[in-house]
């Protein structure tokens, strides 16, 4: 069974200017606007904006790695990047590479195909 996390003193992106509860479990989210859940584990968003993940449709590099870079850690770097500034999908993005054989664009798909690390 997945375990329950209670998110206190958060403000919502749909209605940030009231700070509120919402429960979790797992990656679901269960309850919202609730005060408290006794059993649950907690944690203080300290009054912070919680949103949904974002998805980036068009990036080329992050953490000073880039898709061009060719290699599985330039992606690995990238993703962790992404994911801790909120970005929990992206699409790499890249452009031809004339005379290498596009080894970029294979190991892009390879990395993808393989889900998160």
């Amino acid at each position: 069974m997945a375990r329950s996390l209670y998110i206190h003193d958060c403000r919502l992106a749909s209605a940030p200017g009231r700070p509120t509860g919402v429960l979790m479990e797992g990656a679901k989210i269960i309850a919202v606007g609730i005060q408290d859940v006794p059993g649950a584990d907690r944690l203080d968003a300290g009054g912070r904006l919680l949103s949904p993940g974002f998805i980036d449709v068009h990036i080329q590099g992050a953490g000073g790695a880039d898709v061009l870079d060719g290699t599985p850690e330039a992606l690995a770097t990238m993703s962790a990047t992404l994911a801790r500034l909120g970005t929990t999908g992206f699409l790499a993005t890249t452009v031809a590479r004339p005379g290498t054989g596009h080894d970029h664009l294979r190991i892009a798909r390879e990395f993808m195909k393989a889900g998160p690390r």
